[in-house]
């Protein structure tokens, strides 16, 4: 995360050129809003260090008034790294200081994320600058949990999985909606099974699927483009079944109606492709442990013969497109209490 800290109304200048000079760098643009500009320049600087920590951010960057313009500060886990941009008085003055600071933050976040620590050392310029305690009514807003949220997500997808007899499996389409709350996504997702053909010598059934599923998943691991979640589902499904053909002497029974509840454990990954549109695609694995599952057999005068025993866990692997209709397009320039690029 790469956090900048709004000092005036002009800082929106900067957030949207930011967002476009980070826009190919796997770091998040961040903003916090602007506060009383009357603490001292050391004051400013250990709320900088302050708010960089508590965000976790790779680093955090905020201007400095001065006489022949303003100085770029980008503070790090622990160096400071300074830059004058001069401001003509002109017009188009702010515009090319805007850009000019946007390119030396690219430059630093590069440096950074190879490894490098440009600046100088935040310890020794604490020493050489006493600094009075900070009144914490004044601290800057952290932007909470829940505006990092993505608030809803629509979904739409395919899944598959082997039932240990039909040939080709079964195949579904579904739709979904996720409400991601602070590491944890709840979902509930309903699936239509298209039709599996099961036969040998004396008839061939059609067996479909349809199920709504609720779920529970945690992040484990995230980046701006990447999630990692795990979590359980928990299903009900309906099982339809239909004699498509019967050999002779073989008489075919009614459609016949059939439910089944069941667990998923599951493993999900989440990639982003662009960082400026709230689109994910999901990359998803499961175990369907089906506590009632259908028996497919015979009706003979001595009772009912089991013919095709499915199996007990049905593998599962599934992909979906998921969308979030109330976030913004990243493109446009944020309020200073929002974010200013892709979220994570």
């Amino acid at each position: 995360m790469v956090v900048l800290w709004m000092q005036s109304p002009d800082d929106s200048e900067l957030a949207a050129r930011m967002s476009g000079q980070l826009a190919d760098l796997p770091v998040q643009l961040q903003t916090v809003g602007s506060e009383d500009s009357r603490p001292t320049a050391e004051e400013r600087l250990l709320r900088a260090t302050q708010l960089r920590s508590q965000m976790s951010a790779l680093c955090l960057l905020y201007w400095e008034k001065e006489s022949r313009g303003r100085r770029l500060r980008i503070v790090t886990t622990d160096r400071l790294f300074e830059r004058l941009i001069e401001q003509p008085e002109r017009a188009q003055g702010l515009s090319a200081a805007m850009e000019s600071a946007a390119v030396v933050t690219r430059a630093v976040v590069r440096t950074l994320l190879a490894g490098e620590q440009p600046g100088v050392s935040l310890a020794d310029v604490m020493a050489a600058q006493p600094v009075r305690q900070m009144n914490r009514e004044t601290e800057p807003t952290i932007p909470s949990a829940e505006v990092e949220q993505t608030p809803l997500l629509l979904g739409l997808g395919w899944q598959g999985g082997g039932d240990g007899q039909s040939p080709f499996g079964h195949h579904s389409l579904g739709l979904s909606v996720s409400v991601p709350l602070h590491r944890f996504v709840l979902r509930l997702a309903l699936w239509a099974g298209l039709p599996s053909l099961l036969s040998d010598e004396q008839f061939t059934v059609s067996l479909s699927r349809y199920s709504a599923v609720g779920s529970a998943q945690v992040v484990l691991w995230q980046t701006p483009s990447l999630r990692l979640l795990t979590g359980l589902g928990v299903s009900g499904s309906v099982f339809h079944r239909a004699t498509v053909s019967a050999a002779a002497g073989y008489e075919p029974t009614a459609d016949l109606t059939m439910f089944g509840i069941g667990a998923s454990p599951m493993v999900s990954l989440w990639i982003r492709p662009s960082r400026r549109i709230p689109l994910w695609l999901e990359l998803s694995v499961s175990a369907d442990v089906l506590l009632r599952q259908p028996r497919l057999g015979y009706v003979e005068t001595s009772g009912f013969v089991v013919y095709k025993e499915l199996w007990p866990v049905w593998p599962l692997g599934g992909l979906q497109i998921l969308w979030s209709p109330l976030t913004r397009s990243r493109s446009a320039t944020p309020p200073s209490s929002e974010r200013a690029s892709a979220p994570s």
